[in-house]
């Protein structure tokens, strides 16, 4: 019947992500403080602080893995740390010139009787 908006709290617990220069182990402790003051119980917050991981894959993997609590979450994570290169999806500048360099060879190739090509 009345609309209840999410309290400020709450919306500042599911938006804490781990940061690039923080520890696992100071992320998972600060999400836990704040966890505390909203309505959770203990079986969910594995999975919220899985979710405030940034890494897709590292994300995926603790999701396979089957961490269903916050201690076995801190020994699997305990080595690991976020990487600082992004993946763009596209090619490095090396590449990209290797293409354009052969790109340039097949325009300036010209086709002999024979089938070959011959570059200029």
């Amino acid at each position: 019947m009345f609309h209840h908006r999410p309290s400020k709290m709450c919306k500042k617990f599911e938006e804490r992500k781990w940061k690039r220069e923080e520890t696992f182990n100071n992320y998972v402790h600060e999400k836990v403080i704040l966890g505390n003051r909203v309505p959770i119980d203990d079986d969910e917050i594995s999975e919220y602080i899985i979710d405030g991981i940034p890494d897709p894959i590292l994300r995926d993997q603790a999701r396979v893995s089957g961490h269903k609590t916050k201690t076995s979450l801190l020994e699997a994570f305990q080595r690991v740390t976020l990487q600082n290169k992004k993946f763009s999806g596209t090619r490095s500048n090396e590449s990209k010139e290797k293409v354009s360099n052969l790109d340039k060879r097949r325009i300036r190739a010209k086709r002999m009787d024979n089938g070959r090509y011959r570059f200029a």
